[in-house]
């Protein structure tokens, strides 16, 4: 043993003492740890005797009885508050502690009537005291015929193109809304035959075709038709944008910088191309061109959600994770269009609100704003409530709220086993 350490180490009666002055506090748990360094020290030293052990270990047995009487308030507490996994806990806590046959009893009748509890409120797929705000706010699908769809569909595009697509026919059309309800393979089928139908026209079935190729992994396929089509169309910049995919998919970075030097340069101001060769610099973790070109046309052409998005997320990469947040919070702010808080607002995508929320975490923000933004994320994006809810319980434990970081532990367990697939990362 060290020497120091041997003559700065609490004789029993040193550790005995600090006990009873724990119990005067009432500081049970406390009080508890020092009589068992005391007995310890006490049965491996040179003044072992049954009368000064029986004195520790009745000390050590009120401690213990105390502190499962404490953990049984607390179990009432959380139980009528209708926490009763929570309950449960502190319940066998106290059953774990106490030796008193009056106790116990006690302990056992209220964790059979937590089972009570239960069974009166379980239904055969869910328990009704959890709170769903993923059923609460998802909206019912409505049927939408065919022809609404179509036109729906129709209608995003340019007035010249949209007046093409509506003349193509039957299989075209088949083929475009099954594209867009993501069954690839009829849409492939559909979209093949219209192209034979239209084989010489200058025709945008080509780009619908090689995009339901991309989704069912064809690329050389699509890479096939896209090609060509570029030519034809040297402004469709969705088609420059799928052959990017398929390259950098490839690790062909440098045939992606050949080809979106071919973009016509009239294009080369649109928001479009603005993310395609940032995207492209960033996929090469080439962070600082990324940024200065994103820097460069925000100051050229004024604020942009997108490409200030697209910055942000440059910037996390780059690990410069300040400047990412202070991005987030911009675009955050920006939101006019709601009277609620901005933060908190549907209007504001909840990738941008989840990034921040997340930096601000690792920050060591922990405030109630942060807190009630990732709960108005369990409503706008049902899909990570679990991962949202987790937070929420840190940020709780943090404070030293055991029952509510326990509640909303709880409630991420239960849309974990909802949803075992859900995304953990970021």
């Amino acid at each position: 043993m060290n020497f120091f350490k041997f003559i700065k180490s609490k004789s029993f009666l040193q550790h005995e003492k600090k006990g009873d002055q724990y119990v005067a506090n009432e500081a049970w748990g406390k009080a508890k740890l020092e009589f068992e360094a005391a007995l310890e020290k006490l049965d491996g030293g040179p003044h072992r005797s049954p009368g000064k052990a029986e004195r520790l270990q009745e000390k050590i047995n009120r401690c213990r009885e105390e502190l499962a009487r404490q953990h049984c308030h607390s179990g009432d507490d959380l139980s009528e508050a209708g926490y009763t996994e929570e309950a449960r806990e502190y319940y066998l806590l106290g059953l774990e502690l106490t030796n008193n046959k009056k106790s116990r009893s006690i302990l056992e009748n209220r964790l059979k009537n937590l089972e009570r509890i239960e069974e009166s409120v379980m239904t055969a797929s869910v328990m009704q005291s959890i709170p769903e705000p993923a059923e609460m706010f998802r909206q019912e699908n409505v049927a939408v015929d065919d022809d609404t769809y179509f036109e729906a569909l129709c209608h995003t595009l340019p007035p010249d193109i949209r007046q093409r697509y509506k003349n193509y026919g039957e299989p075209f059309r088949s083929g475009y809304i099954a594209l867009n309800r993501g069954d690839f393979i009829s849409a492939a089928q559909k979209l093949e035959q219209a192209r034979e139908t239209h084989v010489s026209d200058d025709s945008f079935i080509t780009l619908e075709l090689a995009t339901a190729y991309v989704n069912l992994g064809k690329n050389d396929s699509a890479r096939s038709l896209l090609e060509p089509f570029v030519q034809q169309h040297p402004d469709a910049l969705p088609a420059y944008r799928m052959l990017c995919e398929i390259l950098w998919e490839n690790g062909e970075y440098g045939g992606a910088d050949v080809m979106l030097q071919t973009v016509p340069e009239d294009l080369h101001e649109t928001q479009a191309f603005i993310l395609l060769h940032g995207e492209n610099l960033y996929r090469q973790r080439k962070y600082t061109e990324a940024v200065e070109w994103y820097q460069m046309a925000l100051n050229k052409y004024g604020w942009n959600e997108n490409i200030t998005r697209a910055l942000a997320v440059t910037l996390e990469s780059a690990n410069q994770p300040a400047a990412a947040r202070d991005l987030y919070a911009q675009i955050i702010s920006r939101c006019n269009s709601c009277h609620s808080p901005a933060a908190f607002s549907s209007h504001i995508d909840p990738f941008t609100r989840r990034r921040y929320a997340e930096l601000s975490l690792a920050a060591g923000d922990h405030s109630t704003e942060i807190l009630e933004l990732l709960l108005s994320l369990v409503r706008d994006d049902p899909d990570h409530a679990s991962l949202y809810y987790r937070k929420v319980s840190l940020i709780y434990a943090e404070r030293g709220d055991k029952i509510e970081a326990l509640r909303f532990k709880r409630f991420a367990d239960q849309f974990e086993i909802r949803a075992p697939n859900d995304e953990k990362s970021h």
